[in-house]
């Protein structure tokens, strides 16, 4: 996962995956269909492990409304920051806490997960489905 995706399409699934942490209405965005081209387990990996990291603290806290979803340069550059952190750890500890806040965020964002996937469900010819 990850290496077939070039750098432009994972910024589009991050800003497109960190919307379903707003209010705002991410099936009415014109693009939003374009996330059926990519496989359900690829936005799925990407959700966990890099788009809740940057996006989950919405569920923690009260927050004004962000009825049009959050900066997407700041998502890209948030999430660069999770990919790098992942990738490159800083020894044991720095790859434990990554792995210990990727586990915090997958329990705390197993909802929001679950509404992405319905709404990939109802696009017409959706992602290739996700075998876990």
């Amino acid at each position: 996962m990850g290496n077939s995706l070039n750098l432009d399409d994972r910024e589009f699934i991050w800003t497109k995956l960190a919307d379903f942490f707003t209010s705002a209405e991410v099936e009415s965005f014109a693009d939003f269909t374009r996330l059926a081209e990519f496989p359900l387990s690829d936005l799925r990996e990407i959700f966990f492990r890099e788009v809740a990291i940057v996006c989950g603290h919405n569920l923690w806290v009260t927050t004004p409304v962000l009825g049009e979803g959050f900066d997407p340069e700041w998502v890209k550059r948030e999430a660069a920051k999770v990919m790098s952190w992942r990738e490159r750890g800083r020894g044991p500890l720095g790859k434990a806490g990554y792995l210990a806040t990727r586990l915090l965020y997958r329990w705390l964002c197993g909802g929001v997960w679950r509404e992405v996937e319905a709404a990939l469900a109802r696009i017409p010819g959706g992602p290739a489905p996700c075998v876990t």
